[in-house]
């Protein structure tokens, strides 16, 4: 059988929608359907190694290691949105080590290195760009470790953020569902493809009836092209619909129109981390004060609160004290949440 290894879970979600999955061991994140196991490995070198092995050791029956997931550009070249097969990883602790591994992708031609520790800065970045294509922290331990059980293995790629850019890690996790959709679709190896072209990205972007900022355009298109794998007919009956209609002949204003028709397609892309989302930032927003701040970006994957806080006096110490006191956890939980 094939083991399917993914370092987060956001990154394996349509595998989780789409295959009957079913808790096989909760304490290695361990999980197996009719023809697969599935493998949440976690970030970095050391969890991997110790996850995997594990595995690997109680599971004589795989016979192959198939990893997905996101990865930093060291090039240019390499294009968004596109899957690449690794041929070659190495690692890098401090300083780059020769000891590598090769995959049994025999067509593969990117290489990748992985690091021990998040690498942010473009100019990080361009110290290691004469190593390898592509960058990031568990595939040279899966490599490893298949070599040590003498499993097959093959990783498969996507970029999460340019050479040039800093890697913005929020951003990385809000679009990991997009991530999941493209990383299944290669799976199930759908070679005939309906490609979002630019004139059907046009029939929401240019229309002028809206306007989107750059962030916005951005989150646009990546609803649609996972929608589209899903539903190659989905943009047509997406801007013929009475919902999409109603919100682009209203009198709004065009900023207030482009925002609805955002949340419109996030409803379709993923509607019941939608729905949590709305509910929870509701409940957030009413605690918000000119002493609190919170952070619920993470809060329905993790069930955890940030809050930042400043006080300059014993009484606005104990306004903080009131408004955390005012949290309802019954409320933020839901009918569907286990925490």
């Amino acid at each position: 059988m094939k083991l399917l290894c993914f370092a987060h879970r956001n990154e394996a979600k349509t595998f989780f929608d789409r295959l009957k999955l079913s808790p096989l061991d909760t304490s290695l994140n361990l999980f197996k359907s009719k023809n697969e196991f599935i493998l949440i490995s976690g970030e970095g070198i050391q969890s991997t190694t110790e996850l995997l092995s594990i595995v690997l050791s109680k599971y004589e029956n795989i016979s192959e290691i198939i990893n997905y997931g996101i990865a930093g550009s060291l090039d240019k070249s390499l294009k968004e949105n596109s899957i690449f097969s690794i041929r070659t990883v190495y690692q890098y602790f401090d300083d780059f080590s020769f000891k590598s591994h090769t995959s049994h992708d025999k067509q593969a031609t990117i290489d990748l290195i992985s690091v021990h520790k998040r690498i942010y800065s473009p100019e990080d970045k361009l110290k290691l760009s004469i190593y390898a294509h592509l960058l990031d922290m568990e595939t040279w331990a899966l490599a490893s470790v298949a070599k040590r059980f003498k499993k097959k293995w093959k990783s498969y790629k996507t970029v999460s953020d340019s050479l040039d850019e800093a890697t913005k890690c929020q951003q990385i996790a809000n679009e990991a569902k997009f991530y999941s959709d493209l990383f299944w679709n290669h799976f199930i190896n759908t070679k005939e493809q309906s490609p979002l072209s630019e004139s059907s990205r046009n029939l929401i972007l240019e229309n002028s009836s809206l306007y989107f900022t750059h962030t916005q355009a951005h989150q646009i298109r990546k609803y649609c092209k996972s929608l589209i794998l899903r539903d190659p007919s989905f943009l047509e009956s997406f801007t013929s619909s009475k919902k999409y209609k109603s919100i682009v002949e209203s009198e709004k204003s065009r900023k207030e129109k482009s925002k609805e028709v955002l949340n419109l397609l996030a409803t379709d892309y993923d509607p019941i981390t939608f729905k949590e989302l709305q509910r929870t930032q509701k409940v957030f927003k009413s605690l918000k004060n000119q002493y609190l701040n919170f952070d619920h970006s993470e809060y329905i994957e993790k069930n955890s609160i940030k809050f930042k806080g400043q006080f300059k006096s014993s009484n606005d110490l104990r306004n903080i004290i009131r408004t955390l006191e005012k949290i309802n956890i019954d409320e933020l939980k839901g009918k569907s949440k286990d925490v």
